[in-house]
């Protein structure tokens, strides 16, 4: 039976292209096969000789199934052992899979691997036995020193990673970038990686339902052109503590990172995080209308000058819903704390006024606005510089002798036993340190915000610079937590997002929580996200060679929920914005713009500062206006109760898009190569199937869409009236310049 173990007496590594020759001959091996993925282990030293995917070598190397980082809880020094300094190693063979059990009495472990099929795929699990006077503080598990190209092109390599929406890296990206690696949970949303290429690949599924802290890291090494692929689960700062890891899956994927996802979805989705959401769990029954997000600030430009006076602020909003259709706005306005921006965790009262805070919101409210609060997380900001140009200002802020007097004891403590202080990274940040969620403070202070935000008529509470609920551990005695890292952090955070939600919602029915960049396991109490999927290169991806892809959405569908918040829009041609607005649409999220607040100055000059969708590039109004339009009928619905397909592209030569953009404190020329017509789609749960196209060539675009209509389907331009679609393999669209379509399919 292909799916069963085979122990063969003397098998060879020949199939697919060979492992290269170590310093010892190769040797007979044992063999684990599933149906496509088949394992060969050295019956010597345990070690993985052999993965094949469909009879193709993925391994580059010989590879060490573990290692283990033990640490002296004295001089809190450490050393990593692996499976080199075990003195007895026994490989064995058992029922549905094999055993490898190591005794290495110089450090005093006894680690076994098991391995086992089922499905289709092969599960790894470890068990590490450790000293009582030692700290096991680390246990990477699996090791899988991969090929890096496991053909012999390059040009179709790519590494799936699940930072943030998730994001794909081309084999030149690895070569730029070498190092891929997220914290899981937090900048890591899910707990699976995948490297492929045009004729598929392998994947890495950690199922891990009790969601424990932990890498997921993938390092290219240049020679011998060399990925190294493994989790390194992190543990708790206790002495004589051992580990049994969640099963680990190892399965073949596709040429897509879509095939893997759709796998990891197929587990993800029965987990306590994914449940339907009933009742009062709920998001709010606006986030389901018919929303645009509009950018600003309640502050100043760097010019002294006020684009938008509070008492305009239900002009701009009449002005915006009028040009793109819209039934409410989303106010991601800024600036609201009393310090200046990001100044946590003292806000209060608010900027100007409470007074003007409540009815500035009131005035927008009657207007069908609501505003969001971006709350800065768990950072405690201890000094900033001012950074002043005409458009933008940053305040300068000391905080340092408040820190001193009440910040340092609730902050969190590092491993070396000193309260973390990161160094300001962009112009806008400060010297900070992170609030540890377990504290009373922690407690109290979103509690606390939570109530003054809902009570001002803010409705949307985002914790923001925390990106996924990302949190360092804490080794402080004091706070009440166990010291390190453990699942303490990440339920001390659901708590605290699930407490202001009750606070709000206390107050204000309509009051939602919302995360920046989404996390699987804080679904529960999320009612939105900021997600990143418009974005190419930057954030989180991994810079050049690297794309961020909607995976969290493609996995989570209806829970999902996303919010495009980097998509500003300007005054002046742009190709990128249009790029940024396109790949949003893609993933669902709700549109967005700034009506080009920042870029206002330079060309209307300083008495003509109000953002108006008039001033807008005009091929940048015209996506938007067009966007909103497609997605003011049914495509909504596809998209909050439905799931993302594996939607194929559109077959059309893509351009080479030239473009600046704004990196930290300069801007930069860059040039992409882009498709100019993007497609996705979704399908509700009776099978009706959407497909959206968006044209952002300044041009119109024609092509033959790859799906199968059977009768019934219907196909309209930037929401106009729909038109039938004649049965077939395919489906003839024509778009004008600069527009969006939607393809309905009734269930089959």
């Amino acid at each position: 039976m292909a799916s069963a173990l085979r122990l063969l007496g003397v098998l060879l590594v020949c199939a697919g292209s060979p492992v290269p020759a170590q310093s010892a001959p190769q040797e007979a091996l044992l063999r684990v096969a599933g149906q496509r993925i088949a394992l060969g282990l050295d019956p010597r030293s345990g070690d993985l000789a052999s993965l094949t995917v469909d009879g193709r070598e993925m391994l580059a190397e010989r590879s060490p199934w573990y290692r283990a980082q033990l640490t002296d809880p004295g001089s809190r020094a450490s050393r990593w052992a692996d499976a080199k300094s075990a003195e007895s190693i026994r490989v064995e063979e058992v029922k549905g899979g094999a055993r490898i059990t190591y005794t290495d009495s110089a450090n005093r472990l006894k680690v076994i691997v098991n391995l086992e099929t089922a499905a289709g795929e092969i599960a790894a699990r470890l068990t590490v036995r450790s000293p009582a006077d030692r700290i096991l503080e680390a246990v990477q598990f699996p090791v899988l020193r991969l090929k890096a190209r496991p053909g012999s092109e390059s040009e179709s390599v790519r590494l799936f990673m699940p930072g943030g929406d998730g994001y794909v890296v081309t084999h030149g990206g690895l070569r730029g970038n070498t190092w891929n690696g997220r914290a899981y949970p937090g900048h890591a949303s899910m707990q699976f990686m995948a490297l492929y290429d045009a004729r598929g690949g392998l994947s890495l599924q950690c199922r891990d339902a009790r969601a424990e802290p932990k890498d997921l890291q993938s390092v290219y090494e240049a020679d011998p052109d060399l990925l190294e692929m493994r989790l390194t689960h992190k543990r708790p700062f206790e002495t004589g503590r051992g580990f049994e890891s969640p099963a680990v899956a190892l399965l073949p994927c596709g040429s897509h990172w879509t095939s893997a996802a759709t796998d990891y979805k197929a587990w993800a989705r029965k987990q306590w995080w994914a449940r339907p959401k009933k009742g009062e769990a709920r998001p709010p029954a606006w986030l389901d209308s018919h929303l645009v997000i509009l950018h600003g600030s309640l502050r100043p430009l760097g010019n002294g000058k006020h684009p938008v006076p509070l008492d305009r602020w239900p002009e701009v909003i009449r002005s915006l819903k009028q040009a793109t259709g819209a039934e409410g706005v989303i106010l991601d306005v800024r600036e609201w704390e009393h310090k200046g921006i990001y100044t946590s965790p003292y806000y209060f009262p608010l900027y100007p006024s409470p007074e003007a805070v409540r009815n500035w919101l009131s005035a927008a409210e009657a207007e069908g606005a609501r505003a969001m609060a971006m709350v800065s997380g768990l950072q405690w900001m201890i000094e900033r510089k001012e950074f002043r140009t005409p458009s933008y200002v940053v305040t300068a802020f000391d905080g340092k002798a408040l820190f001193e007097a009440q910040g340092r004891q609730v902050c969190v403590v590092n491993r070396d036993g000193e309260v973390q202080v990161d160094a300001p990274y962009f112009n806008w940040d400060g010297s900070k340190a992170k609030i540890c969620p377990a504290t009373l403070f922690a407690r109290l202070h979103f509690r606390d915000t939570a109530a003054k935000l809902a009570e001002a008529g803010f409705r949307i509470f985002e914790f923001d610079q925390m990106n996924g609920g990302d949190c360092p551990p804490c080794y402080s005695p004091s706070h009440g937590h166990p010291i390190g890292p453990g699942i303490w952090i990440r339920e001390q955070i659901a708590r605290r997002i699930a407490e202001a939600r009750e606070e709000g919602r206390g107050r204000l029915p309509e009051f939602a929580t919302s995360l920046e960049d989404p996390c699987e396991v804080y679904l529960p109490h999320l009612d939105t996200y900021v997600g990143r999927a418009a974005h190419t290169t930057e954030w989180p991806a991994n810079g050049e060679g690297s794309e961020v892809v909607p995976a969290f959405s493609f996995v989570y569908g209806p829970l999902a929920r996303p919010l495009a918040l980097d998509v500003p829009l300007t005054v002046y041609p742009d190709p990128y914005q249009l790029v940024l607005t396109a790949r949003a649409a893609m993933s669902g999220a709700v549109p967005c713009t700034s009506l080009g607040w920042y870029s206002i100055l330079s060309k209307y000059g300083p008495n003509d500062l109000l953002p108006s969708p008039e001033k807008l590039d005009p091929a940048q109004r015209q996506l938007l206006a067009n966007l909103m339009r497609a997605r003011s009928g049914s495509l909504r619905e596809y998209i909050a109760q439905g799931e993302m397909l594996a939607a194929p592209p559109v077959d059309l030569k893509p351009a080479s898009i030239a473009f600046r953009r704004w990196e930290r404190d300069r801007n930069v020329d860059r040039r992409i190569t882009h498709p100019e017509v993007l497609a996705n789609g979704w399908e509700k749960p009776g099978g009706e199937r959407a497909y959206l196209f968006v044209n952002i060539a300044s041009e119109p675009r024609a092509f033959r869409y790859p799906v199968v209509v059977r009768g019934g389907a219907r196909l309209a331009v930037n929401g106009g009236t729909p038109r039938n679609v004649p049965p077939g393999e395919g489906v003839e669209v024509s778009m004008p310049a600069l527009s969006a379509a939607v393809l309905l399919i009734p269930k089959p």
